[in-house]
This record gives C-alpha cells, sequence and structure tokens, in this order.
C-alpha cells in the first residue's frame, strides 16, 4: 500500500524530526534556545524546557511512531498531528498579526507546522472509515 496515502510517510518524517529535537531538549536547552535567540537564566527554565519540549516532542513522536508501524493507531496518530500542528500554525500566525515579523528559524517552523497539519488533514481525509482500535481495528 501506498505508504503517503496511509499516512506513514508523514508520520515517519515528523516522527524522527521531533524526535530529534525531543532528545536535543532534553540533552542541551542552552544549544536549542541559543538557536532561537532566547536565553535560559534558572533551573525552573531549564527543568521547563526539559519537561515541556523535550518530553512532550518525545511523547508525542512516540504515538506518530506507533501510528506509522500499526493500523490500529494510525487515525489516532494523525489527528494528533493534526491538532497540533495546526494549533501551532494558528498561535504563529496570531503572533505574526500582533507581534510582527520573528526571524526565519520562526517562519522555518510555520511552514514545517502548516505542512504538517496540510498533510495529516489529507491522510485523515482518506481514511477516517478506516477501522480503529476502538471499533476492533488491527
Amino acid at each position: 500500500m501506498n505508504t503517503f496515502r496511509t499516512g506513514t510517510f508523514g508520520l515517519w518524517f515528523a516522527a524522527l524530526s521531533w524526535g530529534a529535537l525531543g532528545v536535543l531538549y532534553f540533552i542541551d536547552p542552552h544549544f536549542m534556545f541559543d538557536f532561537y535567540g532566547i536565553p535560559l537564566e534558572s533551573a525552573n527554565a531549564m527543568n521547563m524546557i526539559r519537561g515541556v519540549y523535550g518530553g512532550n516532542f518525545l511523547g508525542i513522536a512516540t504515538l506518530w511512531v506507533l501510528g506509522a508501524l500499526k493500523v490500529r493507531y494510525r487515525d489516532a496518530a494523525l489527528l494528533s498531528m493534526f491538532v497540533g500542528m495546526a494549533g501551532f500554525t494558528c498561535g504563529r500566525s496570531m503572533s505574526l498579526l500582533m507581534d510582527g515579523m520573528p526571524t526565519w528559524q520562526m517562519l522555518m517552523w510555520l511552514g514545517f507546522e502548516f505542512s504538517g497539519a496540510l498533510f495529516s488533514g489529507y491522510a485523515l481525509s482518506l481514511g477516517l472509515a478506516r477501522p480503529t482500535a476502538w471499533q476492533g481495528g488491527k
């Protein structure tokens, strides 16, 4: 079966990207935030970055890997990708309107997140009738 049509291509791409970022946020939050020009100056900031960014990115990446490997989790994984990426896109778009033009790095993320929302929404539109774990699917 075509991996683009089933959504596995996007799930693998996003899982590997977010998984790598999650590991980087865990290992060296300073490196990640220096890239954006944002100083981290306290233990609380480091705790927040490792927990929220590192933990969240790795947790979501794990769900996306499950969705890529097992049909029964695919719709849940694609739905979480759509909701998450669309939420990021809305937040960044609101910031563009209210705060002005950010750096190129933030615009890069906006493009990545918008593309992820489009891809996952498209993949979901092709397969919502597929049996899911809650309906006895495999």
